[in-house]
């Protein structure tokens, strides 16, 4: 892919507020020639803060010490909307939906994830599959969370799951996402099948 591609892409990136989480809170107003990645802690509306809250409940107690971040990448968000178009074109199922979920971690690790997106290849702790874990249950991302961790709510790609264990190293035929068996825990394993949204600590 040559240089003028990759930066349509990324143009189209900072105003596509077309898809996922950012039709319903689109990102900051940008020069289409600004393509870095930022977090913006500045523009939160308040129904962002209350989506956040009715995702995080007594987990995120919000004072003046509070940080929320918007996380606006464009690099990252065009492979996920490359991703999601690829996985239409290539899936089986009857549709690829986008769920909302959350990530625990290390306030340190967050901001990783905010500029390079998470990466499979770091997980060291698994039960249902061995990529990276999400979690719909805000109780159960807590027990993955460091003492003064953060939660990263995050959009991922599901086309076809089913239930995984500690064994499952990658999703058998078609399926793409492992769960446990309530499927409040979602295990995805391939580059650009997430994208970070709000990083909150």
């Amino acid at each position: 892919m040559n240089n003028n591609i990759i930066m349509e892409l990324l143009q189209s990136a900072v105003t596509s507020n077309n898809f996922g989480l950012r039709k319903k809170f689109p990102w900051s107003v940008r020069h289409n020639a600004d393509v870095d990645a930022k977090i913006d802690s500045r523009n939160i509306r308040p129904n962002e803060v209350q989506f956040l809250v009715d995702h995080l409940g007594s987990r995120l107690s919000i004072t003046e010490d509070t940080f929320i971040g918007r996380i606006e990448n464009p690099c990252l968000w065009s492979r996920y909307v490359l991703h999601y178009e690829e996985m239409k074109a290539n899936s089986t199922a009857s549709e690829v939906t986008e769920h909302i979920v959350l990530h625990a971690t290390s306030i340190s690790a967050a901001y990783e994830i905010a500029d390079n997106n998470f990466d499979w290849r770091l997980v060291k702790r698994y039960r249902f599959g061995r990529g990276v874990s999400f979690a719909k249950d805000v109780d159960y991302a807590a027990t993955q969370a460091t003492r003064k961790g953060a939660y990263i709510i995050a959009g991922i790609l599901v086309a076809a799951s089913k239930v995984g264990n500690f064994g499952t190293q990658i999703p058998p035929g078609t399926f793409d996402t492992t769960t446990n068996r309530a499927k409040s825990v979602y295990v995805k394993y391939y580059d650009n099948d997430f994208y970070p949204y709000y990083i909150a600590y």
